[in-house]
């Protein structure tokens, strides 16, 4: 149906309006194959009724019914997942056992192919044999994880019986009898996470050498063989060598080398036990694939080209190091994102409740990326959540995940819940009360009382912007420059009113993102034969990213206040009230 480049393209432009030279850039294609690709995916949406894609000053994407294009989605995913599961389970599988067991046409069997080929060609290496058919060169704990990362997204990928609680227990004691060290592995993950390299190793044992199954097939690979240790234990050992290398001061070295060619300022002091525990989490349980990320890093890359070349750096150097571990160089690269972020002013505190920690973590870093002035604590267990809840120290609560019984039963108040990788939805809808929490929270900061006067008298509306801006400058709270500044945009007729409140706007060089002025007078003036009751002049510091958002915070905030306030009381704590400060005037 779709290729994987035309998969990326519905991916990106379900979160941003983009042009065909953005694509292409992203993507590293042409700006011909592009269009290509735009007019298969239109022709499709047309063809299944789901939408389209239009073209004016850029690409948008229009889905007129998204449950279905998303099945249709994770309908191709599912397929190319099994496909890849049956290389890596198998010594050999001939392309007619392919097209028997997907129902794939022998077109679509090499059409899949060779997204595989493309997709993970710095992973595996799918080759064929005259007379035998496709076979895959990984090393052998390369090819159990990735076969266990497939069971644990698509449990439906084994035909056979999961183990029982009781057999996994067995096999976590005989594990930890075998080497003290996997006691540290199997803290590191959950349940489901062992269960599925179980099964990836029983798939192995059955289908890749060939041992006949029968109904203590989880005993024949929980004991010894010739070599005196089982295959479970063997693929546990080759885990337990690598974390054994793991060091923070070896790995502070490392950065600090790379960090030599580029000067990155890593402010946040936890930032080498963070990339630690990553370290620690991907060879214990590494995830190669996280379905919904690759838009997200496509964008994240070209704001951060720089840092993304670090993470390939250091990825080179502990792939070395970590023999076989997978380790991610995207994911490296949103911690030194996340590292070199530079915050201020008071900041709206996040908890995020993710039920699965590889999920938080990449989550975490994407808010924190995507979301200004925000800090997130992460947390996986409901009883924590509930604790830091009861501390009325976080704005927001999020929950991520498919809500259980258990969380439903505590009843806790999410602001927000959402499943898997955090999207542009999600991010939007976050952004939009995380600004609000922000703006409120620093409100006071922005807008002191020495940022208010009333001025009395008759003049018009332009007068009393020029007295009320002079009696800023007197008060050293604004310079002449930004005065002339919002004086020469008024005349040239750049004037903003919003519920009958002037807005004058200018951008300009502050210790901070903004400063809010207000100028109250009596009654009311007109302005282009509109009422205006307060002048609310906003400077915005010239290098912050955020003019979009105080302008969206006003907007929304403004839209649905009523103005009848300043008629019945034109003073400091009334303005403070209207621009949504409550704990001060009420």
């Amino acid at each position: 149906m779709f290729n994987d480049r035309q998969i990326k393209i519905i991916t990106l432009l379900e979160q941003h309006d983009l042009s065909g030279d953005e694509l292409a850039n992203i993507l590293d294609a042409s700006r011909r194959t592009i269009i290509r690709d735009v007019a298969a995916i239109n022709y499709w949406l047309k063809e299944e009724n789901l939408g389209e894609v239009t073209n004016f000053k850029g690409y948008h994407l229009k889905i007129t019914n998204q449950a279905v294009l998303n099945q249709h989605l994770q309908q191709i995913k599912q397929t190319s997942n099994q496909i890849l599961f049956l290389l890596l389970a198998n010594k050999f599988i001939t392309a007619a056992t392919l097209e028997e067991t997907t129902f794939l046409s022998k077109v679509a069997i090499q059409s899949e192919l060779a997204y595989l080929r493309e997709e993970y060609a710095k992973i595996l290496n799918i080759k064929s044999q005259t007379g035998k058919g496709y076979f895959v060169e990984i090393p052998f704990e390369r090819r159990l994880d990735f076969m266990s990362n497939l069971i644990f997204k698509d449990p439906e990928l084994v035909e056979f019986s999961y183990p029982q609680e009781k057999q996994l227990l067995e096999l976590k004691i005989n594990l930890q009898k075998s080497n003290s060290a996997n006691e540290f592995i199997l803290k590191n993950e959950n349940t489901k996470q062992f269960q599925a390299q179980v099964l990836a190793v029983v798939q192995y044992a059955t289908t890749y050498l060939a041992i006949k199954g029968d109904n203590n097939i989880f005993a024949q690979i929980n004991s010894a063989g010739e070599s005196g240790d089982s295959l479970l234990t063997t693929f546990f050992a080759l885990k337990t060598a690598n974390l054994a290398k793991l060091d923070i001061d070896g790995i502070r070295q490392i950065i600090d080398t790379i960090n030599q060619k580029y000067h990155f300022d890593f402010s946040d002091r936890l930032f080498y036990q963070k990339i630690l525990k990553h370290l620690t989490r991907s060879i214990t349980f590494p995830i190669y694939q996280i379905d919904d990320l690759d838009g997200q890093m496509d964008l994240l890359r070209i704001r951060n080209p720089f840092l993304f070349d670090f993470g390939l750096e250091l990825k080179n150097i502990l792939s070395v190091e970590f023999k076989n571990s997978y380790i991610d160089e995207n994911l490296l690269a949103l911690y030194l994102i996340y590292a070199v972020q530079n915050h201020r002013e008071a900041r709206v505190k996040i908890l995020l409740h993710a039920t699965r920690p590889s999920f938080g973590d990449i989550n975490k870093l994407i808010i924190e990326e995507n979301t200004m002035n925000v800090d997130v604590t992460l947390v996986t267990s409901t009883k924590e959540a509930i604790r830091l809840a009861a501390t009325n120290k976080f704005a927001l609560l999020i929950y991520n995940g498919e809500l259980q019984a258990a969380d439903k039963k505590h009843e806790l108040q999410y602001n927000l819940t959402f499943t898997g990788v955090v999207n542009q939805d999600v991010i939007a809808q976050l952004h939009e009360l995380a600004a609000k929490n922000y703006f409120q929270q620093n409100l006071i900061n922005f807008f002191p009382e020495i940022n208010w006067v009333h001025v009395p008298g008759t003049k018009n509306i332009d007068s009393l912007l020029e007295t009320g801006l002079k009696d800023f400058v007197k008060r050293t709270v604004m310079t002449k420059k930004q005065k002339e500044s919002l004086i020469s945009r008024e005349r040239e007729g750049n004037r903003l009113v919003l519920n009958h409140i002037s807005i004058p706007h200018a951008t300009t060089s502050l210790t901070s993102s903004f400063r809010l002025f207000a100028i109250t007078f009596d009654g009311d003036r007109k302005l282009e034969r509109t009422s205006v009751n307060m002048i609310l002049v906003v400077l915005v510091d010239k290098d912050s990213e955020q003019e979009s958002n105080i302008f969206g915070y006003l907007y929304r905030q403004l839209k649905q206040q009523d103005i009848n306030l300043l008629s019945q009381k034109k003073d400091y704590l009334t303005v403070l009230k209207l621009l949504g400060n409550v704990s001060k005037s009420s």
